[in-house]
This record gives C-alpha cells, sequence and structure tokens, in this order.
C-alpha cells in the first residue's frame, strides 16, 4: 500500500470536509467526469448521469456526492436501518432503497453492526470498561446492557459527539491515531477507519494505539473490507451469497460515480499479519454471509 500525502484535516479519511463546492458544484464536476471516462465495460455514460441525478434527489445521496464518505450522523442512519426502518413518513426513492436494502456492502456492514452487537454482549459484565473509536453516535454500545459497565468513546466529528445523549458515556474529540484514552479499557471496538486509509503503516499504528489503551487481557473487536472479485484474485466473496447485478450497481455508484473514499480492501490474511505486528494474538476472523466485511476479534495476552 503506498503512503498517503499528509492530511489538512483528518476528516478527510471518513468525509471530505476539504471541499468547499456547493452541492450543483459538485454535480457538474462528476458529470464532467463520467462523460470524460466515456462508456465503461459495464456501464454506459447514460446510467451513470441518470443515478448520478437520482442520488442527488434524497440527503443521503446529496452527502455522498459532497463528501465522497460518510460521518457518523450517516454511518448511524445505515447501520441501524435494519433495526428501525424509516425515520420519516417520506418513502424511500428507488435508489436509496437499493442504497439501504440491497447493495452488497451495505448488507455486509449492517450484518457485521449485529455481530459486533452479539460479541460486545458477550462482554458486557459487571465492571467491564468499553470503548470505542470512532465512536459516532456510540449506536455500537448504548444498544447494549451495559448498565453495570463504563463506556467511553473517542471520535474528531464534533457534530457526532454532540449527539450523544448519556450520562454514561465519556466522550473525547480526537484523532484515533494520537488521542490517549484516560485509562486502559477492557474493550475496544472499531470500525471504518481502516477502510479509508491505504498506508499499511499508518494502519498498524492504529492497531498498536489500541493495544496499549487495552488492559492485559484485554479484547479488540474491528472489521475490514475484503476486495471484490473484479479487483484481486484473493477475493474472500462468497458469490453464491450476491446478487450480480446488485453488485455491478453498487460499483457503478460508489466506484465509478462517486470515487467513494471508503474503498481500501484487504485480506483475512493481510489484517491478521497487521494485528500481529501491532501485538495481539488469538485472532478470530467471522466472515459474515457473503465474506465481504468481516469482523476481527483479537486479544491482548496478559
Amino acid at each position: 500500500m503506498s503512503a498517503t500525502p499528509p492530511l489538512l484535516d483528518p476528516l478527510f479519511l471518513t468525509h471530505n470536509r476539504q471541499s468547499h463546492l456547493s452541492l450543483e458544484d459538485e454535480i457538474q464536476k462528476l458529470k464532467e467526469t463520467i462523460r470524460q471516462q466515456g462508456d465503461l465495460p459495464h456501464t454506459t455514460i447514460k446510467e451513470q448521469l441518470e443515478l448520478l441525478n437520482d442520488l442527488a434527489q434524497f440527503p443521503l445521496g446529496q452527502f455522498l456526492i459532497q463528501n465522497k464518505g460518510l460521518n457518523g450522523l450517516w454511518t448511524d442512519y445505515i447501520l441501524m436501518h435494519a433495526k428501525r426502518g424509516r425515520v420519516t413518513d417520506k418513502p424511500l426513492s428507488t435508489l436509496e432503497d437499493f442504497m439501504l436494502n440491497r447493495a452488497p456492502t451495505v448488507l455486509a456492514t449492517q450484518e457485521r453492526f449485529g455481530i459486533f452487537q452479539e460479541e460486545l454482549q458477550k462482554r458486557c459484565q459487571n465492571g467491564v470498561t468499553l470503548a470505542s473509536i470512532p465512536c459516532g453516535l456510540m449506536s455500537d454500545l448504548l444498544t447494549l446492557d451495559t448498565t453495570d459497565c463504563e463506556l467511553l468513546g473517542i471520535d474528531i466529528d464534533k457534530e457526532s459527539l454532540e449527539k450523544v445523549s448519556c450520562d454514561r458515556v465519556i466522550t473525547i474529540e480526537g484523532d484515533a491515531w494520537t488521542t490517549p484514552l484516560p485509562h486502559q479499557v477492557d474493550v475496544i471496538t472499531s470500525n471504518g477507519l481502516n477502510i479509508y486509509e491505504p498506508d499499511e503503516t499508518r494502519v498498524i499504528e492504529l492497531y498498536r494505539q489500541f493495544y496499549d489503551n487495552l488492559k492485559p487481557g484485554g479484547t479488540l473487536i474491528t472489521s475490514f473490507l475484503t476486495p471484490p472479485p473484479a479487483l484481486s484474485s484473493d477475493s474472500e466473496w462468497i458469490l453464491d451469497k450476491i446478487n450480480p447485478e446488485d453488485a455491478r450497481l453498487q460499483k457503478v455508484i460508489f466506484a465509478d460515480i462517486l470515487a467513494a473514499t471508503w474503498q481500501v480492501y484487504r485480506t483475512s490474511e493481510e489484517t491478521t499479519r497487521q494485528l500481529e505486528i501491532a501485538g495481539f494474538h488469538e485472532i478470530e476472523i467471522i466472515k459474515g454471509k457473503a465474506g465481504i466485511f468481516p469482523t476481527v476479534i483479537a486479544h491482548k495476552l496478559f
């Protein structure tokens, strides 16, 4: 993996706050790119322009057009959709329905969230301290029975932290790579950083930060995106669990039109090696139904 250039704003990793263009200007910029690259083997200029127009009709699509990634609020919106459904009376558009209910990576993300919930709840015993990094709206922990647990969260997105409404939670505004927790914890849960970071050295540094913030015997629960078949012969996708047309449409929207910034893929072998370099042991990988967004459980030895 090649190193990334210095970032003026760490929020660039997950949602591009460096862009000062209006929605209309971003749309025009994307249209120009679509026309310049021409028809592709799996899609046409016409289809891409129609999809871009559809994206601009609803708030999630508008945010993605302008930011190319997700902040804590929109991540929560996608994750919790499978549990709580539509949050307004306005019906979903055809495209937003696809993005929330059919896109293979989104389905894998929602499944991954459920696996995290199961694994975290097992560890919510009396006196346990859990930390979410980045924490977003803290839904990963606040939807659990954590009555007798201490909850901590780190996130660089102040807007998300302001939405966390729970007196039992200690939230810290800061960069996950450099912001220490007030003390070591029993469990760290982390999703959504490594899929934006192509620099392997920085990913290992992130895992080392997690390792240092864990108590001896502590557990890290994290995840990673595996490469799709079109990008790697080492793809771990379980193709008979994935609708090929949905996978194609997902690629057109997120890769070809938006060039979304979360498309950093790693294999199970690469992720295991990175965690081992950071000091972790007894690494378990839960692949999920389609092998797209596996969960990792890694331990710090006593």
